[in-house]
């Protein structure tokens, strides 16, 4: 079985509530995560397991799903029903004979964290697949790799795996996962003592302590060569701590990522076409692309962590683990960001320490501000309103307490500043993203009334210009042999019409505004008041009449003094009003 097709056995331990309600075409129960619907047995084929629980009806309801998100893998229904498809025309793969399985979970909530195969068409090799994090304790457990050598999740992994490998009728082992699976399947197969695990295939695995890394030193010597760890050129969690010394890392070109959170998919490994579709190489198998090239900023987050690991005191790294565990916990293992909020108030030593740190890395790296944001950036998701202008509120409460600091105590203000400042600046920017977001889906939302609105307006210009352009030639007419007359009276005539003008020009204004405010979606475009300021303006026109007058009169006292000068050319100029007259009715059909 090649590492392709490991990648796509990997894939069943997500399939979760999420998956089988929405192939099933079901709402998802309340107590769904006390469950476990895709529910194996021992002894059953992989292939038969998934006829029985996601038949080709099932794979139906997931490809109709098109290009939304089921489940914790963030695969989408097309690329579910694909995963499915594809499992079951592979004999390797639908014939593997599912030997155990690990399912107990905490808090109430159950999954299948580990899934052990036996090889029918090879007696005496085993697979064992790893989930990636589930929940709470699993994204608690991800943090506290920073300062252990053997985490309680990485034991359990360990544990699972002795059933299998002491068990005299396998003698040929391989350990697979993607994401903290991954790290799992790594930890597994470094720590084995049975001998049996020959072969490991990680997908975007975390890496290691420096602690592991010391303790297993010997362990790694002998057995690194045997890991595999394949990442997406964008993923942000195998960067994370170290990687095991003398494993191959290949770095592979990711598909069918919509987002940031999408760069860690397990699904986005497999080459696809352009309607997501996989390709398949001559022996009809999908396949990887595997390119060897690493997003810079991708490799900024390595430099940060391993430089947070060995210029950390145990006190910095243990405080740095205590506060960054629960944060992760309930923000992406519960997904609840109030909790997760709540965290990050209940520990503000904790914060400061990290964002100390990432100053210190901002300094001692050269790095400026933006590009310490830069990566911020691509990882802002699809934020709620509430989400939104919850993040406003903080970004402009830190921008404020940077103004009260730096009036009140400004010692405290130059110590704080590069590392409120840069926080402050995060956090404008995910609340500027998420912002632009939310107005990217009211434009959706509202693109055929925008239409209209746009017509409406463009209607109402086009008409003033026309309106303009008649009382233009109406002056010309009247102006016609009295181009050189700047008496009184044409100057009277002339503020007459100007003052037209600019009373029309306020009604317009007014008008589009009036426009403007009835379709909310065109007046958040707007920003808020632009159409107030607009219509402002126009009045402030209006009624500074005298001002424009006097310029006007002003304007007319030069002309006056300039007319000896200038009379040919201002003659010149008037004998070419009939010709401009004709091309401007041309240009606009003015009548």
């Amino acid at each position: 079985m090649n590492d392709a097709e490991l990648g796509l056995v990997e894939q069943v331990t997500y399939i979760d509530a999420d998956v089988v309600y929405a192939a099933l075409g079901k709402e998802k129960p309340e107590n769904a995560s006390k469950q476990i619907p895709f529910k194996l047995k021992k002894g059953e084929t992989l292939g038969h397991a998934l006829n029985r629980i996601l038949g080709p009806d099932a794979v139906k309801n997931l490809r109709a799903q098109g290009d939304k998100s089921i489940g914790g893998s963030l695969n989408s229904g097309k690329e579910w029903a694909n995963i499915i498809e594809n499992i079951q025309k592979d004999d390797n793969i639908k014939n593997l004979k599912v030997v155990d399985t690990d399912t107990q979970g905490k808090g109430g909530k159950h999954t299948n964290l580990a899934i052990a195969y036996e090889d029918p068409k090879h007696p005496g090799k085993a697979i064992i697949s790893y989930k990636g994090t589930s929940g709470h304790d699993e994204w608690h457990d991800n943090v506290k790799g920073f300062n252990s050598a053997d985490t309680p999740r990485q034991k359990r992994a360990a544990e699972f795996a002795k059933k299998i490998t002491g068990n005299p009728k396998y003698t040929d082992v391989t350990v697979t996962g993607h994401s903290k699976g991954a790290n799992k399947a790594m930890y597994v197969t470094i720590v084995d003592e049975s001998g049996k695990i020959h072969r490991c295939v990680a997908f975007d695995g975390q890496g290691f302590s420096n602690e592991f890394l010391e303790k297993y030193a010997k362990q790694i010597e002998a057995k690194a060569g045997n890991i595999t760890n394949y990442s997406i050129d964008r993923d942000f969690v195998h960067v994370l701590m170290k990687q095991i010394p003398g494993s191959h890392q290949p770095i592979c070109a990711g598909y069918g990522m919509q987002n940031g959170a999408e760069y860690h998919s397990p699904v986005s490994f497999f080459i696809t076409d352009e309607n997501g579709n996989f390709l398949l190489d001559e022996n009809g198998l999908p396949y990887f692309n595997v390119t060897n090239k690493e997003n810079p900023l991708i490799g900024g987050i390595r430099k940060f962590t391993q430089y947070v690991m060995d210029n950390s005191t145990p006190w910095e790294l243990e405080t740095i683990v205590d506060t960054l565990g629960p944060f992760a916990g309930y923000l992406l293992g519960d997904q609840d960001l109030g909790a997760a909020l709540k965290s990050m108030a209940s520990n503000p030593i904790g914060w400061m320490t990290i964002l100390v740190k990432l100053y210190e890395f901002r300094i001692e790296n050269g790095i400026s501000t933006i590009d310490m944001v830069k990566f911020i950036i691509q990882f802002i998701p699809d934020f709620s309103t509430k989400t939104v202008l919850l993040i406003g509120a903080v970004a402009l409460g830190f921008v404020a307490l940077l103004h009260v600091l730096h009036i009140f105590a400004p010692v405290l203000f130059y110590i704080l500043e590069g590392v409120a400042a840069l926080l402050a600046l995060i956090l404008l920017v995910a609340f500027v993203i998420a912002l632009v977001k939310e107005l990217v889906k009211l434009l959706v939302a509202f693109v055929k009334e925008l239409i209209k609105v746009v017509k409406a307006i463009i209607h109402k210009i086009v008409e003033a210009i026309k309106y303009a352009w008649n009382k233009f030639v109406s002056f010309v007419k009247y102006a016609a042999g009295k181009i050189r007359d700047f008496t009184e009276a044409f100057l009277s005539k002339m503020l007459e019409i100007f003052c037209e003008l600019a009373s029309a020009a306020v009604e317009t204004f007014k008008e589009i505004g009036e426009t403007l405010i009835n379709h909310p979606e065109w007046f958040m475009i707007t920003i808020w008041g632009n159409v107030d300021a607009a219509v402002a303006i126009s009045d402030s026109m209006a009624n500074d009449k005298d001002e424009y007058e006097s310029s006007i009169r002003s304007l007319f006292q030069k002309a006056n003094e300039a007319d000896d000068r200038y009379a040919q050319v201002v003659n010149s100029t008037a004998t070419k009003i009939d010709d401009l007259t004709s091309s401007f009715r041309t240009e606009f059909g003015i009548a």
